[in-house]
């Protein structure tokens, strides 16, 4: 059973895939490499965003975050 995957993941995968389609890369290459390094990219970003969250909250305190 594959484990739970936070929706901001999921939010940032389909941004980064309406991206491709939106900005019409004619390059095959380019669009599957961009399609598959959409997870990743949305892991990382989504590890920034929390460590982001993490400090705000113990700098400014629990109202900030």
């Amino acid at each position: 059973m594959p484990a739970p995957v936070s929706n901001s993941i999921f939010t940032l995968e389909a941004l980064g895939l309406l991206y491709a389609n939106l900005m019409g890369y004619t390059s095959k290459l380019r669009n599957v490499l961009l399609a598959i390094l959409v997870l990743p990219i949305a892991f990382i970003a989504n590890i920034v965003r929390v460590l982001i969250l993490i400090l705000v909250t113990f700098y400014f305190g629990d109202e900030a975050g």
